[in-house]
């Protein structure tokens, strides 16, 4: 390869970005990405309230001759990951798709590290020149667990106008928020695919409002054995400041709070002992994807005292939707409540 590698080390079942290394072939040049790229526009796809909803990137490139064989590297910050059904995106002379103009490779930063790349590199037969475009979707990291990356993104992704800068391309867009904060008496999702064959899952935990609470939390995840939890990566927390889109921007330590996981029933119980009023207790869980397709039921079942007095218990489904493809390819999750 002729481009900064991303090289995946497997780890407690989960794959992390470990290293970066730099490989050059003798005869190609790195380049700039700008060099290629000339423009980048970015629109929404939908109306999802969540920030990291599909959005269509659209950069524009500029090919020369003298580029043939090149290879460059786009960084995209605060990118999740790039929603793609191919690893690779190629694009062929539309007057001779047998000719390559540039390939590109997807890099998913995922809950890894908080950006993501396009691993480029311009065909070898370039004899004119050449432009166009090229689009893909993405999705931002707007945070959603209890680890120094993802808080570190939840306090700084935000609801409003927000500027894009990909290597000096920029796009404003308007990230939109959530119409209204979560009920305290439920539970709260955010549950998305990170690409490299688990869901992230994000539940915010319900709690007392304006009273300190204690309690139990019992979190059955019916996925099946293909599809059952890493309890290895399993991260709970407390916090009492949320962004936008009520992810944790802390993991207040002091709180006490405890759990156990059960990955051959793929249940966790979670315990708080005391809980300041407006601190809510939330909890990450990986899902593996094994299957080419997921139907599950996710089971919450709470028993909470507040104050002095036992306020409710509560049962909740979630069922968790994935449409059919392999398991390194983009999942659409649909969350329901019951």
């Amino acid at each position: 390869m002729t481009w900064n590698s991303l090289t995946l080390l497997k780890v407690l079942g989960l794959y992390y970005l470990a290293s970066i290394h730099l490989f050059l072939h003798a005869t190609a040049a790195t380049i700039a990405a700008t060099d290629v790229f000339t423009s980048l526009s970015v629109q929404s796809q939908g109306t999802a309230l969540i920030a990291s909803g599909a959005y269509q990137a659209t950069l524009t490139f500029d090919i020369k001759p003298s580029m043939a064989g090149d290879n460059f590297i786009l960084t995209m910050p605060d990118v999740y990951s790039i929603n793609t059904d191919l690893k690779t995106i190629t694009v062929t002379n539309p007057d001779d798709s047998s000719q390559v103009l540039l390939t590109c490779d997807t890099i998913d930063g995922a809950y890894i590290v908080n950006f993501s790349e396009l691993q480029c590199t311009v065909g070898d037969n370039i004899s004119t020149e050449y432009t166009g475009s090229l689009n893909f979707v993405f999705t931002f990291s707007v945070g959603g667990s209890a680890s120094d990356l993802e808080l570190e993104q939840a306090i700084k992704m935000t609801a409003g106008p927000f500027e894009i800068n990909w290597d000096g391309l920029t796009s404003n867009v308007t990230l939109p928020g959530v119409d209204s904060e979560p009920s305290y008496d439920s539970v709260y999702s955010y549950i998305h695919s990170t690409k490299y064959g688990t869901l992230e899952e994000y539940y915010l935990l319900p709690s007392c409002e304006g009273e300190s609470t204690n309690g139990d939390f019992t979190i059955t995840f019916n996925g099946g054995a293909a599809n059952s939890i890493d309890c290895d990566s399993v991260t709970v927390g407390v916090a009492g400041i949320f962004n936008s889109w009520y992810l944790p921007e802390e993991n207040n330590e002091n709180e006490a709070v405890g759990f156990t996981c059960d990955a051959s029933t793929s249940t966790i119980y979670y315990t708080i002992y005391i809980l300041d009023p407006g601190y809510r207790p939330y909890l990450t869980v990986f899902q593996y994807l094994e299957s080419s397709s997921v139907a599950s039921t996710n089971k919450f079942v709470t028993s909470l005292t507040c104050g002095s007095s036992v306020a409710f218990t509560n049962t909740e489904n979630y069922q968790i939707v994935l449409e059919s493809l392999p398991n390194d390819e983009t999942a659409s999750p649909l969350a329901v409540s019951t």
